[in-house]
Protein backbone atom coordinates (compact mmCIF):
# COMPACT_ATOMS: atom_id res chain seq x y z
CA UNK A 1 0.00 0.00 0.00
CA UNK A 2 2.96 2.30 0.46
CA UNK A 3 4.94 1.70 -2.67
CA UNK A 4 3.37 3.14 -5.81
CA UNK A 5 2.21 6.49 -7.19
CA UNK A 6 -1.44 7.34 -7.34
CA UNK A 7 -3.56 7.02 -10.48
CA UNK A 8 -3.43 9.68 -13.19
CA UNK A 9 -5.73 12.63 -13.72
CA UNK A 10 -8.57 12.12 -16.20
CA UNK A 11 -11.75 13.90 -17.28
CA UNK A 12 -15.25 12.69 -16.45
CA UNK A 13 -16.83 14.28 -19.52
CA UNK A 14 -16.91 11.13 -21.64
CA UNK A 15 -18.31 9.08 -18.76
CA UNK A 16 -21.08 11.56 -18.16
CA UNK A 17 -22.19 10.95 -21.70
CA UNK A 18 -22.17 7.16 -21.56
CA UNK A 19 -21.94 5.76 -18.01
CA UNK A 20 -24.91 4.60 -15.99
CA UNK A 21 -25.24 3.93 -12.27
CA UNK A 22 -23.22 0.71 -12.45
CA UNK A 23 -19.55 -0.17 -12.75
CA UNK A 24 -17.96 -3.29 -14.33
CA UNK A 25 -17.84 -6.10 -11.82
CA UNK A 26 -20.73 -4.71 -9.76
CA UNK A 27 -24.28 -6.07 -9.52
CA UNK A 28 -27.09 -3.77 -10.59
CA UNK A 29 -27.30 -0.89 -8.12
CA UNK A 30 -29.73 -1.47 -5.26
CA UNK A 31 -30.88 0.50 -2.24
CA UNK A 32 -29.46 -0.42 1.17
CA UNK A 33 -30.68 1.29 4.35
CA UNK A 34 -31.98 4.22 2.32
CA UNK A 35 -28.90 4.61 0.11
CA UNK A 36 -30.01 4.39 -3.52
CA UNK A 37 -27.55 4.29 -6.43
CA UNK A 38 -26.85 7.57 -8.23
CA UNK A 39 -29.06 8.25 -11.23
CA UNK A 40 -27.63 7.28 -14.61
CA UNK A 41 -24.85 9.65 -15.63
CA UNK A 42 -24.46 11.18 -12.16
CA UNK A 43 -22.33 8.55 -10.47
CA UNK A 44 -21.65 4.85 -9.91
CA UNK A 45 -22.38 2.41 -7.11
CA UNK A 46 -20.15 -0.42 -5.86
CA UNK A 47 -22.01 -3.34 -4.28
CA UNK A 48 -20.80 -6.19 -2.08
CA UNK A 49 -22.87 -8.71 -0.06
CA UNK A 50 -21.68 -11.44 2.29
CA UNK A 51 -22.93 -13.98 4.82
CA UNK A 52 -21.00 -14.04 8.11
CA UNK A 53 -21.30 -17.11 10.31
CA UNK A 54 -21.91 -16.96 14.07
CA UNK A 55 -18.78 -15.79 15.90
CA UNK A 56 -16.89 -15.27 12.63
CA UNK A 57 -14.48 -12.46 11.80
CA UNK A 58 -13.70 -12.06 8.11
CA UNK A 59 -12.36 -9.64 5.52
CA UNK A 60 -13.68 -9.73 1.99
CA UNK A 61 -12.31 -7.75 -0.94
CA UNK A 62 -13.85 -7.14 -4.35
CA UNK A 63 -12.29 -5.53 -7.44
CA UNK A 64 -14.24 -3.14 -9.68
CA UNK A 65 -13.18 -1.38 -12.88
CA UNK A 66 -13.88 2.29 -13.58
CA UNK A 67 -16.01 2.63 -16.78
CA UNK A 68 -14.79 4.09 -20.09
CA UNK A 69 -14.21 7.84 -19.86
CA UNK A 70 -12.94 7.72 -16.28
CA UNK A 71 -14.42 9.65 -13.38
CA UNK A 72 -13.91 12.81 -11.33
CA UNK A 73 -15.50 12.07 -7.95
CA UNK A 74 -16.90 15.05 -6.02
CA UNK A 75 -18.06 13.06 -3.01
CA UNK A 76 -18.39 9.56 -1.58
CA UNK A 77 -21.11 8.04 0.56
CA UNK A 78 -21.74 4.56 1.89
CA UNK A 79 -24.03 2.36 3.97
CA UNK A 80 -23.32 -1.03 5.48
CA UNK A 81 -25.54 -3.28 7.55
CA UNK A 82 -25.01 -4.96 10.93
CA UNK A 83 -21.87 -7.06 11.15
CA UNK A 84 -19.47 -4.68 9.39
CA UNK A 85 -16.47 -3.24 11.25
CA UNK A 86 -15.11 -0.93 8.55
CA UNK A 87 -15.12 -0.30 4.82
CA UNK A 88 -12.23 0.82 2.61
CA UNK A 89 -12.19 1.88 -1.02
CA UNK A 90 -8.64 1.36 -2.26
CA UNK A 91 -6.93 2.44 -5.45
CA UNK A 92 -4.78 -0.24 -7.09
CA UNK A 93 -2.11 -0.60 -9.75
CA UNK A 94 -4.32 -2.97 -11.75
CA UNK A 95 -6.22 -2.38 -14.98
CA UNK A 96 -9.40 -4.09 -16.13
CA UNK A 97 -8.35 -7.55 -17.31
CA UNK A 98 -5.62 -7.96 -14.68
CA UNK A 99 -7.94 -9.37 -12.01
CA UNK A 100 -11.35 -10.97 -11.67
CA UNK A 101 -13.99 -8.28 -11.23
CA UNK A 102 -17.02 -8.44 -8.96
CA UNK A 103 -15.95 -11.68 -7.24
CA UNK A 104 -15.40 -11.30 -3.47
CA UNK A 105 -12.37 -13.07 -2.05
CA UNK A 106 -10.98 -13.58 1.44
CA UNK A 107 -8.27 -10.99 2.03
CA UNK A 108 -6.05 -9.54 4.71
CA UNK A 109 -5.37 -5.84 5.22
CA UNK A 110 -1.65 -6.54 5.40
CA UNK A 111 -1.66 -8.25 1.99
CA UNK A 112 -0.65 -6.08 -0.96
CA UNK A 113 -3.42 -6.98 -3.46
CA UNK A 114 -2.06 -4.30 -5.81
CA UNK A 115 -2.96 -1.46 -3.46
CA UNK A 116 -1.53 2.00 -4.10
CA UNK A 117 -3.63 4.16 -1.76
CA UNK A 118 -6.94 4.71 -0.02
CA UNK A 119 -9.66 6.77 -1.70
CA UNK A 120 -12.30 6.50 1.03
CA UNK A 121 -12.57 4.88 4.47
CA UNK A 122 -15.09 4.74 7.28
CA UNK A 123 -15.86 2.78 10.43
CA UNK A 124 -19.40 4.14 10.71
CA UNK A 125 -22.44 2.29 9.28
CA UNK A 126 -23.33 5.44 7.33
CA UNK A 127 -21.08 8.30 6.27
CA UNK A 128 -20.14 10.61 3.42
CA UNK A 129 -17.36 13.01 2.51
CA UNK A 130 -17.82 15.86 0.05
CA UNK A 131 -15.01 17.92 -1.45
CA UNK A 132 -15.26 21.70 -1.90
CA UNK A 133 -16.51 23.00 -5.22
CA UNK A 134 -13.88 22.50 -7.91
CA UNK A 135 -12.10 19.66 -6.05
CA UNK A 136 -12.45 15.99 -7.06
CA UNK A 137 -10.70 12.64 -6.84
CA UNK A 138 -9.62 11.46 -10.30
CA UNK A 139 -9.95 7.85 -11.41
CA UNK A 140 -8.87 6.94 -14.91
CA UNK A 141 -10.81 4.80 -17.35
CA UNK A 142 -10.20 1.11 -16.75
CA UNK A 143 -8.51 1.68 -13.40
CA UNK A 144 -9.33 -1.00 -10.84
CA UNK A 145 -10.47 -0.08 -7.33
CA UNK A 146 -10.96 -2.51 -4.47
CA UNK A 147 -13.65 -2.47 -1.80
CA UNK A 148 -12.55 -4.09 1.45
CA UNK A 149 -15.20 -4.96 4.02
CA UNK A 150 -14.13 -6.08 7.50
CA UNK A 151 -16.88 -8.15 9.11
CA UNK A 152 -17.33 -9.19 12.74
CA UNK A 153 -20.33 -11.25 13.84
CA UNK A 154 -20.56 -11.45 17.64
CA UNK A 155 -24.03 -13.01 17.58
CA UNK A 156 -25.03 -16.67 17.90
CA UNK A 157 -26.40 -16.97 14.36
CA UNK A 158 -25.33 -16.21 10.82
CA UNK A 159 -26.10 -12.76 9.45
CA UNK A 160 -26.31 -11.41 5.92
CA UNK A 161 -24.40 -8.19 5.39
CA UNK A 162 -24.69 -5.65 2.60
CA UNK A 163 -22.49 -2.70 1.72
CA UNK A 164 -22.92 0.02 -0.90
CA UNK A 165 -20.49 2.80 -1.87
CA UNK A 166 -21.69 5.64 -4.09
CA UNK A 167 -19.20 7.64 -6.14
CA UNK A 168 -20.78 10.89 -7.33
CA UNK A 169 -19.42 12.67 -10.40
CA UNK A 170 -18.32 16.27 -10.22
CA UNK A 171 -20.72 18.70 -11.90
CA UNK A 172 -18.30 21.64 -12.00
CA UNK A 173 -14.87 22.12 -13.62
CA UNK A 174 -12.15 20.40 -11.58
CA UNK A 175 -9.40 22.77 -10.47
CA UNK A 176 -7.63 20.55 -7.90
CA UNK A 177 -7.19 16.84 -7.32
CA UNK A 178 -8.33 15.43 -4.00
CA UNK A 179 -6.40 12.80 -2.08
CA UNK A 180 -6.42 10.83 1.16
CA UNK A 181 -3.91 10.72 3.97
CA UNK A 182 -3.58 7.17 5.30
CA UNK A 183 -1.07 6.93 8.14
CA UNK A 184 -0.72 3.33 9.31
CA UNK A 185 1.53 2.40 12.23
CA UNK A 186 3.42 -0.76 11.20
CA UNK A 187 4.73 -2.16 14.48
CA UNK A 188 2.56 -2.05 17.60
CA UNK A 189 3.54 -4.05 20.68
CA UNK A 190 1.43 -3.98 23.85
CA UNK A 191 2.79 -6.17 26.69
CA UNK A 192 0.68 -8.79 28.49
CA UNK A 193 -1.53 -7.28 31.19
CA UNK A 194 0.12 -3.95 30.49
CA UNK A 195 -0.12 -0.62 28.74
CA UNK A 196 1.43 0.58 25.52
CA UNK A 197 1.62 3.45 23.06
CA UNK A 198 2.05 3.66 19.30
CA UNK A 199 3.31 6.96 17.81
CA UNK A 200 3.90 8.29 14.30
CA UNK A 201 5.51 11.44 12.91
CA UNK A 202 4.45 12.37 9.37
CA UNK A 203 6.09 15.33 7.61
CA UNK A 204 4.22 17.03 4.78
CA UNK A 205 6.13 17.22 1.51
CA UNK A 206 4.03 20.05 0.08
CA UNK A 207 1.32 22.53 1.04
CA UNK A 208 -2.08 20.85 1.40
CA UNK A 209 -5.56 21.78 2.61
CA UNK A 210 -7.02 19.30 5.12
CA UNK A 211 -10.78 18.77 4.97
CA UNK A 212 -11.02 16.50 8.00
CA UNK A 213 -9.82 13.25 9.53
CA UNK A 214 -10.48 10.32 11.80
CA UNK A 215 -8.83 7.42 13.66
CA UNK A 216 -8.95 3.65 13.47
CA UNK A 217 -8.10 1.37 16.40
CA UNK A 218 -9.22 -1.91 17.97
CA UNK A 219 -10.79 -2.71 21.31
CA UNK A 220 -7.74 -2.43 23.60
CA UNK A 221 -7.28 1.20 22.59
CA UNK A 222 -8.23 3.77 25.23
CA UNK A 223 -7.36 7.05 23.49
CA UNK A 224 -6.17 8.65 20.25
CA UNK A 225 -4.81 12.12 19.52
CA UNK A 226 -3.43 13.75 16.35
CA UNK A 227 -1.72 17.13 16.40
CA UNK A 228 -0.16 19.53 13.90
CA UNK A 229 3.30 20.92 14.60
CA UNK A 230 6.39 22.32 12.93
CA UNK A 231 7.33 25.63 11.29
CA UNK A 232 4.98 28.47 12.16
CA UNK A 233 3.23 26.58 14.98
CA UNK A 234 4.37 27.57 18.48
CA UNK A 235 2.11 25.11 20.28
CA UNK A 236 0.96 21.82 18.67
CA UNK A 237 -2.58 22.20 17.32
CA UNK A 238 -5.02 19.37 17.97
CA UNK A 239 -6.45 17.93 14.76
CA UNK A 240 -8.40 15.03 16.22
CA UNK A 241 -8.98 13.21 19.50
CA UNK A 242 -11.22 10.37 20.62
CA UNK A 243 -11.55 7.56 23.14
CA UNK A 244 -14.04 5.67 20.94
CA UNK A 245 -12.35 2.78 19.13
CA UNK A 246 -15.52 1.14 17.79
CA UNK A 247 -17.27 4.02 16.01
CA UNK A 248 -15.08 7.16 16.04
CA UNK A 249 -16.87 10.19 14.63
CA UNK A 250 -14.73 11.92 11.97
CA UNK A 251 -13.87 15.57 12.41
CA UNK A 252 -14.65 17.81 9.45
CA UNK A 253 -13.30 21.35 9.70
CA UNK A 254 -15.90 24.09 9.08
CA UNK A 255 -13.23 25.77 6.99
CA UNK A 256 -10.63 23.42 5.46
CA UNK A 257 -7.30 23.79 7.24
CA UNK A 258 -4.26 25.06 5.29
CA UNK A 259 -1.12 23.07 6.17
CA UNK A 260 2.38 23.99 5.01
CA UNK A 261 5.19 21.86 3.60
CA UNK A 262 7.59 20.95 6.41
CA UNK A 263 4.87 20.89 9.05
CA UNK A 264 4.03 17.50 10.52
CA UNK A 265 1.06 15.49 11.71
CA UNK A 266 1.95 13.55 14.84
CA UNK A 267 -0.44 11.05 16.39
CA UNK A 268 -0.53 8.43 19.10
CA UNK A 269 -2.72 5.56 20.24
CA UNK A 270 -2.72 4.44 23.87
CA UNK A 271 -3.65 0.90 24.85
CA UNK A 272 -4.52 -1.13 27.91
CA UNK A 273 -4.14 -4.89 27.46
CA UNK A 274 -6.21 -7.09 29.84
CA UNK A 275 -4.95 -10.32 28.26
CA UNK A 276 -2.06 -12.55 29.40
CA UNK A 277 -0.37 -12.38 25.98
CA UNK A 278 1.30 -9.60 24.05
CA UNK A 279 -0.71 -7.86 21.33
CA UNK A 280 0.75 -6.68 18.02
CA UNK A 281 -0.45 -4.87 14.93
CA UNK A 282 -2.72 -6.93 12.71
CA UNK A 283 -6.05 -7.13 10.89
CA UNK A 284 -8.14 -8.88 13.55
CA UNK A 285 -10.36 -6.59 15.61
CA UNK A 286 -10.53 -9.35 18.24
CA UNK A 287 -6.90 -10.37 18.67
CA UNK A 288 -4.76 -7.60 17.12
CA UNK A 289 -4.42 -3.83 17.36
CA UNK A 290 -4.15 -0.94 14.92
CA UNK A 291 -3.25 2.74 14.99
CA UNK A 292 -4.29 4.74 11.91
CA UNK A 293 -4.95 8.39 11.12
CA UNK A 294 -6.74 9.09 7.85
CA UNK A 295 -7.88 12.35 6.31
CA UNK A 296 -9.28 13.90 3.14
CA UNK A 297 -7.29 16.74 1.57
CA UNK A 298 -6.30 18.61 -1.61
CA UNK A 299 -4.40 19.25 -3.84
CA UNK A 300 -3.01 15.76 -4.21
CA UNK A 301 0.55 15.31 -2.95
CA UNK A 302 3.33 12.75 -3.31
CA UNK A 303 2.97 9.18 -1.92
CA UNK A 304 5.35 9.96 0.95
CA UNK A 305 3.04 12.72 2.17
CA UNK A 306 -0.06 10.58 1.68
CA UNK A 307 1.29 7.44 3.34
CA UNK A 308 3.88 8.78 5.85
CA UNK A 309 7.20 7.48 4.58
CA UNK A 310 10.53 8.96 3.54
CA UNK A 311 12.37 11.99 4.87
CA UNK A 312 12.28 10.77 8.47
CA UNK A 313 8.53 10.16 8.48
CA UNK A 314 7.21 7.02 10.10
CA UNK A 315 6.82 5.29 13.43
CA UNK A 316 8.42 6.75 16.56
CA UNK A 317 9.64 4.03 18.90
CA UNK A 318 10.64 4.24 22.56
CA UNK A 319 13.12 1.40 23.03
CA UNK A 320 16.88 1.33 23.59
CA UNK A 321 18.28 -0.27 20.40
CA UNK A 322 20.13 1.63 17.67
CA UNK A 323 19.07 1.29 14.05
CA UNK A 324 21.99 -1.06 13.36
CA UNK A 325 20.99 -3.26 16.30
CA UNK A 326 17.40 -3.34 15.05
CA UNK A 327 18.52 -4.46 11.58
CA UNK A 328 20.55 -7.25 13.16
CA UNK A 329 17.53 -8.25 15.21
CA UNK A 330 15.28 -8.28 12.13
CA UNK A 331 17.66 -10.56 10.25
CA UNK A 332 17.04 -13.33 12.78
CA UNK A 333 13.46 -12.45 13.77
CA UNK A 334 10.87 -15.19 13.61
CA UNK A 335 7.31 -14.46 12.53
CA UNK A 336 5.18 -11.38 13.07
CA UNK A 337 5.82 -11.23 16.81
CA UNK A 338 9.59 -11.18 16.27
CA UNK A 339 9.26 -8.43 13.66
CA UNK A 340 7.22 -6.24 16.02
CA UNK A 341 9.51 -6.92 18.96
CA UNK A 342 12.60 -5.89 16.98
CA UNK A 343 11.14 -2.67 15.62
CA UNK A 344 9.52 -1.68 18.93
CA UNK A 345 12.90 -2.01 20.65
CA UNK A 346 14.34 0.83 18.51
CA UNK A 347 15.13 4.04 20.40
CA UNK A 348 13.46 7.31 19.50
CA UNK A 349 16.53 8.95 17.97
CA UNK A 350 17.15 5.98 15.67
CA UNK A 351 13.49 5.77 14.63
CA UNK A 352 13.81 8.03 11.53
CA UNK A 353 16.74 5.95 10.26
CA UNK A 354 14.98 2.60 10.64
CA UNK A 355 11.80 4.06 9.12
CA UNK A 356 13.67 5.28 6.03
CA UNK A 357 15.61 2.02 5.68
CA UNK A 358 12.55 -0.24 5.98
CA UNK A 359 10.60 2.04 3.59
CA UNK A 360 13.40 1.67 1.03
CA UNK A 361 13.34 -2.11 1.47
CA UNK A 362 9.59 -2.17 0.90
CA UNK A 363 9.60 0.13 -2.11
CA UNK A 364 12.79 -0.89 -3.93
CA UNK A 365 13.65 -4.37 -2.68
CA UNK A 366 10.31 -5.86 -1.65
CA UNK A 367 10.55 -8.87 -3.97
CA UNK A 368 14.24 -9.54 -3.40
CA UNK A 369 13.97 -9.29 0.38
CA UNK A 370 10.75 -11.26 0.80
CA UNK A 371 12.81 -14.35 1.59
CA UNK A 372 16.10 -12.78 2.65
CA UNK A 373 19.39 -14.19 1.39
CA UNK A 374 21.89 -13.03 -1.20
CA UNK A 375 19.31 -11.41 -3.48
CA UNK A 376 18.22 -9.09 -0.66
CA UNK A 377 21.82 -8.21 0.24
CA UNK A 378 22.58 -7.35 -3.40
CA UNK A 379 19.46 -5.21 -3.73
CA UNK A 380 20.18 -3.30 -0.52
CA UNK A 381 23.74 -2.60 -1.68
CA UNK A 382 22.56 -1.22 -5.02
CA UNK A 383 19.29 0.51 -4.14
CA UNK A 384 19.26 1.27 -0.40
CA UNK A 385 22.94 1.90 0.31
CA UNK A 386 22.40 5.48 1.52
CA UNK A 387 19.60 4.50 3.90
CA UNK A 388 21.60 1.53 5.17
CA UNK A 389 24.65 3.74 5.79
CA UNK A 390 22.58 6.28 7.72
CA UNK A 391 21.09 3.44 9.77
CA UNK A 392 24.52 2.10 10.69
CA UNK A 393 25.57 5.55 11.95
CA UNK A 394 22.36 6.35 13.89
CA UNK A 395 22.62 6.31 17.67
CA UNK A 396 20.39 6.68 20.71
CA UNK A 397 22.18 9.67 22.24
Amino acid sequence: MRNAPMVAVVSVAACLAGCGGEVPGSPVGTTVDGLAPPPAGQGIQLNTDHTVQAGEEAQFCTYFAIPPGGADISHFEHRFTTGSHHILLNETSYKAGDVKLGQPFDCKMSANNGLTGVAYASQLPSYQIAYPDGVALHLEAGAVVMVQLHLLNVTAKAIDTQARVNLWFSTSPVKAQAGSLFYYHPAILVPPLGQGTARMHCTLGKDITLIGGSSHMHHRAVSFEATLGGPGIATPQQLYATSNWEAPEPRVFPTPLALKAGQSIDFRCDYKNPDPMAVIDGPSAASDEMCIYSGAYYPRADPGTELCFGGGSGAVFAGTATCAQTVTCLQSASGAMGFHQCLSATCEKSSPAIDDFTACLSIKCGTECSGGGAACTTCVASKCAAEYGTCQQASCS
